[in-house]
């Protein structure tokens, strides 16, 4: 499998680990909520991030690319990943169970519906379940569906949960929200929410 610019593939990124770097620091925040918890890493590409959840607790991965999921099954051996289609299927209605947290890296603006997902993902979470997810900021792509300012990005998700906490993501610069200075409404900003 080969980078292309949309999904991390590690061992093609020899020449980008700046892109592999955002993205590590994304899932070590995740492992601070996940230890010893059923985890759903959804939209997991490649499956490199569900690989590190696994570490901490016992995870599961789904994604709607064949490719990426036998990528996963092959280079990590991970076995409990499905293909799902998040914009027509539910959660619980692939994996048939609930998780005490399901993380979503980079999903939300390629969906044609956030509301749906955001229904989704609440209605396979656990009591009192967390949901942790980034989307980017200002990050026009021929691949998303929707482009977030930053007041945008941190308002995903108010609503259907409760803020626990923000952080702002610039490379490998990362902010809780409240101390953010600056201009972060640039492309190369990410919101990654902690909600419950």
């Amino acid at each position: 499998m080969k980078f292309t610019g949309e999904r991390v593939v590690p061992h093609d990124m020899k020449d980008r680990p700046d892109i592999y770097s955002e993205h590590l620091i994304r899932y070590a925040i995740a492992m601070n909520y996940c230890g010893n918890m059923e985890i759903l890493d959804v939209a997991c590409g490649t499956g490199y991030g569900t690989k590190i959840l696994d570490s901490v607790g016992k995870a599961w991965g789904g994604d709607n690319n064949p490719e990426s999921i036998q990528y996963a099954q092959e280079i990590y051996g991970l076995e409990n990943i499905e293909i799902i289609d998040l914009e027509t299927q539910t959660i619980l209605s692939v994996f048939n169970k609930k998780f005490d947290v399901i993380v979503s890296f980079e999903t939300i603006e390629h969906l044609e519906n956030p509301k749906y997902f955001l229904k989704n993902v609440r209605e396979a979470l656990a009591e009192d379940g967390l949901f942790i997810f980034s989307a980017p900021v200002q990050n026009r792509s021929p691949f998303h569906k929707h482009i977030y300012n930053y007041r945008q990005a941190t308002e995903i998700g108010n609503g259907d949960f409760q803020n626990i906490r923000i952080f702002v993501q610039r490379a490998d610069m990362l902010l809780p929200e409240i101390m953010a200075a600056g201009d972060f409404n640039t492309r190369g900003t990410y919101i990654i929410k902690v909600m419950s």
